[in-house]
């Protein structure tokens, strides 16, 4: 029976230290928080929901928690803030967003940050913040958006921050960097827009050669040159997009000229239309052959045609004469 004492003791222990761990880990992380508020001037109230007497951080307006209650983000932009960045917001080690910019905060960037393993976003833009860009930044392997722009950082870039792979947007512009801007690693992907108003950086990437290094060699010209060693092999080429070009000339002309072709030829062959005006004579009593005015009827030829087939039979001669010269006219 003795015996069994100490392993319920144990049990009972293991089992108050389980649930006592997100509450001790909860209060860290809500300590390290309430530090930063001390160091901040806070004009427009924001962080008053921030009650360190909480249990947890999670119940904090601006602040996220996952399902452990453990914070992963701090939402404080455009919050009119001004003071320092400490160095407890390092150990907020599930923090994956930190997002302060768009206020007044200065000082340092504290080199504890390079702790947050699991940050994916670090925005510090449009801030007063000073001083060096800490080489622990390089250690957030996790992180995919650096925005550091519009303060008044000097200094070198850290080589350290090309080893990031999963970096997607970074923008340093508007600061007083200087020196060799990296341009291996992730940072080939990014363009001078990144580097902008830093007047003392210089390097391929920004296309500013750097003090006592060789002037950048000019770029290879588009396209095969004309010397004469290659000029039978752009010979051939050349001579193709000649021939493609003459016919799509030619098939464009002969799109219009076949409708046209086709519309003339249809006209020529189609018959044309005679028309004779023949006097009608109407008989009467007094004088049958007299001629009336507005007697004379149009005929068309192939009407005469027919009208006058077998009209030899017939005892007016002149009435053949007529239906003879009409078919000579035929």
């Amino acid at each position: 029976m003795e015996k069994r004492v100490p392993v319920l003791f144990l049990c009972l222990a293991w089992m108050m230290l389980v649930v006592a761990s997100p509450m001790v880990s909860a209060n860290a992380e809500g300590e390290a928080l309430n530090n930063f508020k001390l160091k901040l001037q806070d004009p427009k109230n924001t962080l008053e929901s921030w009650d360190p007497a909480l249990d947890s951080p999670c119940t904090w307006f601006h602040v996220t928690c996952n399902k452990e209650n453990s914070v992963t983000r701090v939402d404080l932009g455009n919050a009119g803030l001004a003071g320092e960045l400490v160095p407890e917001l390092g150990q907020l080690k599930n923090l994956t967003y930190l997002e302060l910019y768009g206020n007044k905060l200065s000082g340092k960037i504290p080199s504890a940050l390079g702790n947050l393993m699991n940050l994916q976003s670090l925005d510090l833009y449009m801030n007063n913040i000073n001083g060096l860009i800490p080489d622990t930044l390089g250690e957030l392997k996790q992180l995919q958006f650096l925005r550091l722009n519009n303060n008044s950082l000097s200094g070198l870039i850290p080589t350290s921050l090309t080893g990031i792979s999963g970096l997607k947007v970074l923008d340093l512009s508007n600061n007083f960097l200087s020196g060799r801007v990296p341009y291996d690693g992730s940072f080939s992907q990014f363009t001078p827009i990144s580097f902008n108003n830093n007047s003392n950086l210089c390097g391929p990437i920004i296309g500013k050669p750097c003090p006592g290094s060789p002037p950048f060699s000019p770029p290879p010209p588009f396209g095969p040159t004309s010397s004469p060693d290659n000029e039978s092999s752009i010979r051939p080429g050349r001579n193709s997009n000649a021939v493609i070009a003459i016919g799509v000339a030619v098939g464009a002309a002969l799109l219009f000229a076949v409708p046209v072709f086709g519309f003339a030829y249809w006209r020529r062959r189609k018959p044309h239309e005679f028309f004779f005006d023949v006097p009608v004579y109407i008989s009467s009593a007094e004088d049958d052959s007299e001629l009336k005015l507005g007697q004379l009827k149009r005929f068309s030829l192939r009407e005469l045609q027919v009208a006058t087939d077998g009209l030899a039979t017939r005892t007016s001669w002149e009435e053949v004469d007529l239906a003879r010269c009409i078919r000579d006219a035929c």
